[in-house]
């Protein structure tokens, strides 16, 4: 539900400008991601809050930085303080396990990890990935069949290795800065909002790997696309003029 609501929320900003009563539906879409009680959805709510609030008041470039400075404080605590949530349990809890599993196997297959489907994942679970046989996780992991595949932070370093985990962080914060060049403030509100709520749910689930993900993704790149295209039809007229 609350991911609906955040491709809806994302959806109604960026016609904001040409419709301002597109803030009754977001108002009550937001009223309902707060009653989801979910850190990334509440995370992404004070976030867009915070810059619709800023950018409001001015658009110039220091604004931007000071926003995207507020972003990243934010999004830094609500990250860190969900890993402590999902990662509080003892030692021998399947998420510390298999996070802890994950780094090694990225050190030791460096720089890729095991590859698709091995480690972390769905499809990992329902084939039975031969690195959880391995691992005698099947047998010594208490809570591995519910929990085995609810760790992205494992799921990409376990897979992808290094390279793969440090590249999605790196990719984000690129997707961070290009939002913040937009021109239309009401779609760069958005794409940060999405960019941002990417990375904090990165700390506690594989939310990136869940069909119900795939809404915000296509959001994002139809806002990202719009962009683009006016922008070239603005360096179109000019040309022609």
């Amino acid at each position: 539900m609350s991911i609906f609501c955040i491709a809806l929320i994302s959806t109604l900003i960026c016609g904001l400008n040409k419709n301002k009563k597109n803030i009754f539906p977001i108002i009550m879409l937001i009223i309902i991601c707060l009653f989801s009680l979910r850190m990334a959805s509440i995370a992404y709510l004070i976030i867009v809050l915070l810059m619709l609030i800023l950018y409001k008041k001015n658009n110039n470039v220091s604004t931007k930085w000071i926003t995207f400075f507020i972003i990243g404080v934010v999004a830094i605590y609500i990250g860190v303080d969900q890993f402590k949530y999902y990662y509080s349990s003892s030692n021998d809890g399947v998420r510390n396990v298999m996070t802890k599993d994950a780094i090694n196997i990225a050190l030791s297959n460096f720089p890729f990890g095991y590859g698709f489907g091995s480690f972390g994942t769905f499809a990992a679970m329902d084939y039975g990935s031969s690195v959880y046989s391995e691992l005698h996780y099947y047998t010594k992991l208490y809570g591995f069949e519910r929990f085995g595949c609810d760790s992205f932070i494992a799921c990409i370093f376990g897979q992808f290795g290094l390279f793969g985990g440090i590249s999605y962080i790196i990719i984000l914060f690129s997707l961070e800065i290009k939002a913040l060049k937009i021109i239309d403030k009401k779609k760069s509100i958005a794409l940060i909002g999405l960019a941002s709520y990417f990375l904090i749910s990165m700390f506690a689930s594989t939310d990136i790997f869940n069909p119900n993900f795939l809404p915000l993704i296509m959001i994002f790149a139809l806002i990202e696309n719009d962009d683009y295209l006016e922008l070239n039809k603005k360096i179109y007229e000019k040309q022609v003029i």
